[in-house]
Parts: structure tokens; C-alpha cells; sequence
């Protein structure tokens, strides 16, 4: 075992041997879900990428380095036709009001408010939701300060119809990010007796901008 990992926040010990390279800046990572070689072997493919991004791919495929490298390359891929993300591009949906950032939670993270009930699939172009999934989620990046790499999203159920839910938007989320297995990666907290109303806190999308 060794003596600790030095990171910005201090020492943390990690289950390998011998010195180590890693540095990590988020003390929201969990330094336990990855191996320092994938790390290393993620460097040499993706130079220009930092520790916390390669991370948070190795955590998101249970440090499967091959698993982590295929989500890795597939992000690249979207991104080269589809970047940069605008806000013009997207402002249909964001003027629905159906997601806005509020302030912070009681942790201190940016708080992202999700209002199903202005959620109308049938009316929506899928792909500029999609767009403003991701807009939202680099502003947020590009907002919270480096030793945060999570955020809160507070869903809104009150008023929810059946005509709401947009199941379209999910699996394509899915499909085009490979996202399904960030996505739940959340604590869930229901708020008081409420029911339609809970507390999401949740790792960011791992195509993290460099």
C-alpha cells in the first residue's frame, strides 16, 4: 500500500503500490473506482487530457480500460461535427423553461432545476433538446470551481402529466452520448413527504470539453 496520493486536497490512500502520477483536482472523484495503469494507459492514446477527465470514463465503465477508451473515442466523434454547442442554437428549448440553473445546493454545488410539467415531447425538435442537454452541462463545467466535478439537478414533478415524459429524448441521449450509465450515477433524495418532488446529485457528461 502505499503512503498516499497528493493531490490539491492532501493525502488519500489508494489500494496499488508505489509512487504515483496521478493528479487529481476534484475531491467529488473516487480515487478507489480506478487504477492509476489505466490511468497511464489513457494518457499515452489521449494526451491533452487531464487525470479527472480520464477518471471519470474509467469510473463510468467500472475501470474497464477498454470499455473506458470505446465511450472515450465515441465522444470525440460527436464532438468534431457538433462543436461548439451554442446557446443560440438551442434557445427554443431553453425559453421553455423546463431546466434553469437556481443558485446552489446546501453542498454548495450549482443547483439545475428540471420542470417536467413543461416537458411536451410532441412539440420539441429532438435534436435541439439534446443540444441544450449539452449546453447546459458545459456552462456548468465551465462555472464550478476545479476541485467540483458534480452538480445537483432538482426534479420538478409537480403538475407531471403522462404526456410529459419524454422517453424519445432519453434513448437518444443514450445512444448518441453513452451516457446511460453517468446518468444514473445520482444519490437519489426525495424532499420532505413530497413525492413529486426529489434531489439528483450527479456526475457531469464524460465528454468533458478540453
Amino acid at each position: 500500500m502505499f503512503g498516499g496520493l497528493s493531490t490539491v486536497f492532501g493525502k488519500k490512500d489508494l489500494a496499488t503500490e508505489g509512487p504515483t502520477t496521478l493528479v487529481i483536482k476534484s475531491k467529488d472523484i473516487d480515487i478507489h473506482k480506478f487504477s492509476e495503469s489505466n490511468i497511464i494507459a489513457m494518457r499515452e492514446k489521449y494526451p491533452g487530457y487531464d487525470d479527472d477527465t480520464l477518471a471519470r470514463y474509467l469510473i463510468a465503465r467500472n475501470n474497464d480500460l477498454v470499455k473506458a477508451c470505446e465511450q472515450l473515442d465515441r465522444a470525440i466523434a460527436w464532438r468534431i461535427p457538433n462543436y461548439p454547442v451554442l446557446k443560440e442554437t438551442c434557445m427554443k428549448e431553453i425559453s421553455s423553461g423546463k431546466l434553469y440553473i437556481r443558485g446552489v445546493c446546501k453542498e454548495g454545488r450549482p443547483l439545475l432545476i428540471f420542470k417536467s410539467c413543461k416537458s411536451f415531447p410532441n412539440e420539441r425538435d429532438l435534436e435541439e433538446s439534446a443540444r441544450m442537454l449539452v449546453w447546459f452541462a458545459e456552462h456548468l463545467q465551465r462555472t464550478m470551481p476545479p476541485h467540483m466535478s458534480k452538480y445537483t439537478l432538482l426534479i420538478d414533478r409537480v403538475g407531471h402529466k403522462s404526456e410529459n415524459t419524454d422517453m424519445d429524448l432519453v434513448k437518444h441521449c443514450s445512444a448518441q452520448f453513452q451516457v446511460s450509465a453517468l446518468y444514473l450515477m445520482y444519490q437519489a433524495e426525495k424532499v420532505g413527504d413530497d413525492d413529486n418532488i426529489c434531489i439528483l446529485t450527479r456526475y457531469l457528461l464524460v465528454y468533458h470539453s478540453r
